[in-house]
C-alpha cells in the first residue's frame, strides 16, 4: 500500500503511541502514520459509545447489519469483510473474534478509555492475521501517581432509554486502580426491541523502580430483543409490530489480562497474557443457537535501542501464542447441527526502525506463523466429520517516513498480510 501526505499541525509531537511498535514510542519518530483520538477529544465529543467515536472522529466506516450493540468496523473499504480485515485490540491484546463475529467493543465503557490509536495499514507483522486493513488499539486509562479522579454521566431519552456510567481512578506512588461501570437500558421503537447492557472494566497496576505489573479485568452482559423483519403491508398496518415476540440474542463476555514490563539501559522487556471467554445464545425465527468461545493469549517481546552507523536504531523481537476453543449448537424444527473447533497459533516476528536522517525513518519487518486448526462437525443430514489443517502464513513490511516541513509528513508502506 502507498501512504499519503498528512498534516500534523493538530497533533502533539511528543505524544506516545504503542500500536506501531508494540512499545511506547514518540509519534514524531515513527515511520508509519497513526491517528490518535485522545481523552480530551473523547470528553468533548457527543459520542456515547466507542463505535460512535470511531465513526465521528476516527473516520472509521461502521456498518450495522444486525441491530445489536457491536457493528462491523471497516478500515480502508473492505466492505462486508471489513471487520475480518480490521484488527481490534485493547491495550495491545486482540479482541477480534476468530469465528467471524464483530469484536465486542460495546463491552468497553467509554469512561475507561484514555485514547484510541488507529493504524491505517497492514499490521500483520506485529499482530498476525486479520490486520490487512489496519489496527485499532483501545488504550484504557492510567491514573497518574498521587492523583485521584471521578466521573459520573447520566442520560435519558425516548422509548424509556437511560444510561448511567461512572469511572473512578486513584493512584499512590506504587499502586493504581482504574474502574469503570456502565448500565444502558432502552425499549427502542419496535415491540420486542429492548436492549439491556451491563459493563464493568478495571485495571490494577504496580509500578516499581524498574518494573510495571498490570492486571486487567472486565465483564459484560448484553440482552437484545429481536423484532424481526416486516413486509410493506405489515409496516403500513403497524410499523412497531413484531412477528417474532420471543426472539432474542444474548451475549456474555469476560476477560482477565496480566502484563509485565521492565526498562533497562538500551533494552525494554515486556510480556502479557490474557484469557477471554464469549458465550452467545438466542432464538431466531423459531430456531435456537448457542456458541461458546475461549481464547488464551501470551506475547513476550523485547526492544533494543542503540545506534547503527551513528544513527538511532530500534529493534523489536517477539512472539505470539494463541489457543482458541469454540463450539456451536443450532436447533431448528426438523434440523439440528453442532460443531467444535480448536485452533493454535504460534508466531515469531521482528521489526527494525532506522533513522536515515533527522527527518527520515525506515522500517523493515517480517513475521512467520504456524496455525493448526481442527474442526469437528455434523448435522441432521450429514455424518460426523473431522478436518485438521496446518498452514504457515508469512508477512513482511517496508515503511518510510519523510518529514517535508513543520506541517507535513509523507508516508510510504508496502507489505504482505494475511487473515
Amino acid at each position: 500500500s502507498i501512504g499519503h501526505a498528512e498534516t500534523v499541525a493538530d497533533i502533539v509531537v511528543d505524544e506516545l503511541v504503542v500500536t506501531a511498535s508494540r512499545f511506547e514510542e514518540k509519534r514524531s519518530v515513527l515511520p508509519i502514520g497513526v491517528t490518535v483520538i485522545g481523552r480530551e477529544q473523547i470528553e468533548a465529543s457527543n459520542a456515547r459509545t466507542i463505535a460512535e467515536l470511531l465513526t465521528s472522529i476516527g473516520g472509521v466506516h461502521v456498518r450495522d447489519n444486525s441491530g445489536q450493540p457491536n457493528p462491523q468496523l471497516d478500515l480502508r473499504g473492505f466492505g462486508v469483510s471489513g471487520d475480518q480485515n480490521t484488527l481490534v485490540l485493547v491495550n495491545g491484546q486482540r479482541i477480534s473474534e476468530n469465528e467471524l463475529q464483530p469484536a465486542n467493543i460495546a463491552a468497553i465503557a467509554l469512561a475507561s478509555v484514555e485514547r484510541i490509536e488507529i493504524l491505517r495499514s497492514g499490521g500483520a507483522v506485529l499482530y498476525g492475521g486479520g490486520a490487512s486493513g489496519g489496527t485499532i488499539n483501545i488504550i484504557t486509562r492510567n491514573q497518574r501517581a498521587g492523583t485521584r479522579s471521578g466521573q459520573l454521566s447520566l442520560g435519558a431519552g425516548s422509548y424509556d432509554a437511560y444510561a448511567a456510567e461512572a469511572a473512578l481512578g486513584m493512584a499512590g506512588e506504587a499502586l493504581g486502580l482504574d474502574l469503570a461501570v456502565r448500565r444502558y437500558d432502552t425499549e427502542n421503537y419496535r415491540d420486542n426491541n429492548a436492549l439491556r447492557q451491563d459493563t464493568v472494566n478495571g485495571t490494577l497496576r504496580f509500578d516499581g523502580s524498574q518494573d510495571r505489573v498490570t492486571l486487567g479485568f472486565g465483564t459484560d452482559t448484553q440482552d437484545t430483543r429481536l423484532p424481526g423483519a416486516l413486509s410493506a403491508a405489515q409496516i403500513a398496518a403497524n410499523p412497531r409490530a413484531t412477528v417474532f415476540p420471543d426472539d432474542y440474542a444474548a451475549l456474555d463476555t469476560a476477560y482477565l489480562s496480566l502484563g509485565w514490563s521492565r526498562r533497562l539501559e538500551g533494552v525494554e522487556l515486556s510480556a502479557d497474557g490474557s484469557y477471554r471467554e464469549r458465550d452467545a445464545s438466542g432464538i431466531v425465527s423459531g430456531g435456537r443457537n448457542a456458541t461458546n468461545g475461549r481464547t488464551l493469549l501470551f506475547s513476550p517481546r523485547a526492544r533494543l535501542t542503540g545506534s547503527v552507523f551513528g544513527r538511532r536504531n530500534a529493534l523489536v523481537l517477539g512472539g505470539d501464542w494463541e489457543d482458541w476453543d469454540y463450539d456451536s449448537v443450532v436447533v431448528f424444527p426438523g434440523f439440528d447441527s453442532d460443531a467444535a473447533s480448536v485452533q493454535e497459533n504460534a508466531a515469531l516476528f521482528v521489526q527494525d526502525t532506522l533513522d536515515l536522517g533527522e527527518r527520515t525513518a525506515l522500517t523493515l519487518g517480517g513475521r512467520v506463523q504456524r496455525s493448526r486448526t481442527e474442526i469437528n462437525e455434523r448435522d441432521t443430514f450429514t455424518a460426523a466429520s473431522s478436518t485438521t489443517r496446518t498452514v504457515h502464513p508469512k508477512a513482511y513490511e517496508l515503511a518510510l517516513r519523510q518529514a517535508l516541513n513543520a506541517g507535513f509528513a509523507l508516508y510510504f508502506k508496502a507489505g504482505n498480510s494475511f487473515r
